[in-house]
Formats: C-alpha cells, sequence, structure tokens
C-alpha cells in the first residue's frame, strides 16, 4: 500500500501542474497569444504554483515533538 502511494502522488501532483499549464496556455492562446509564448507562459505558471505549494510547506510551523 504505501508502495502505491508512493508511486500515484508524484503522478497525481504531475497531472494537477500540467492540467494548470494547459490551461493557463489555452486561455493566453484565446486572448491572442502567440503559441510559444503562450505555452512559455504556461509552464512558468505551474512552475510558479508548484513553488508556492513547496515554499507553504516547508514554512508551516511545526510541533515541539518534531524538534527533537
Amino acid at each position: 500500500m504505501v508502495d502505491t502511494a508512493l508511486e500515484a502522488g508524484p503522478a497525481l501532483d504531475l497531472a494537477v501542474l500540467v492540467t494548470l499549464a494547459a490551461g493557463h496556455t489555452a486561455d493566453l492562446e484565446h486572448a491572442g497569444t502567440g503559441s510559444a509564448s503562450a505555452l512559455t507562459s504556461g509552464y512558468g505558471f505551474a512552475f510558479t504554483v508548484a513553488a508556492a505549494v513547496c515554499a507553504l510547506f516547508l514554512m508551516r510551523p511545526r510541533s515541539p515533538e518534531s524538534r527533537v
């Protein structure tokens, strides 16, 4: 069960990031932005979201028991 979770978790995370990138890219293309520029901006948006989530995860307060 743990092995499955360790494999499925990153796959789900990647699927969410790709969906965000594709949605942002499609919105920009619909607004008239060129394909290459929209694709670059879409992936940049996904990486920014991933970095924000990582930063929030790393900045969360720890319980005193975990500081051993």
